[in-house]
């Protein structure tokens, strides 16, 4: 729940920056999507090829945040592979902790790097 409401005011703070609504969608459409659930290796599989492609829109829109949210897949790639060897052991399993803060910083790059934000802070204007 918290997801979509850091979704929507990143939409919001980006309205006009069309690049960054790109990726911004790329992260949106990844955390809609639902992994098959009746395949233990197409569950990882999923989520991995899901971070890749998240990845690949985000360095081919070329926005502020591409960088960081291509940084921030990888270690969600890295975390789904951790993920696919430690699942029968779930108090070391990635998803419990680590994964979901992965995706919120991702969303949060988006926010934080946002042209209208970084303009703010440059300026040194207070809200």
């Amino acid at each position: 729940m918290i997801a979509w409401a850091l979704i929507a005011l990143a939409a919001a703070i980006n309205r006009q920056d069309v690049r960054m609504l790109g990726v911004l969608a790329a992260v949106a459409v990844s955390r809609m999507l639902s992994p098959p659930m009746h395949s233990y290796e197409l569950f990882y599989f999923f989520c991995a090829v899901s971070e890749m492609c998240v990845g690949l829109v985000a360095l081919l829109c070329r926005s502020n945040a591409s960088t960081a949210v291509a940084i921030l897949c990888a270690a969600l790639i890295v975390m789904h592979v951790f993920g696919a060897v430690l699942d029968g052991y779930p108090p070391m399993s990635p998803y419990r902790i680590i994964v979901p803060l992965l995706e919120h910083a991702e969303i949060l790059a988006c926010i934080l790097l946002s042209k209208p934000l970084i303009d703010r802070i440059r300026n040194h204007e207070t809200p």
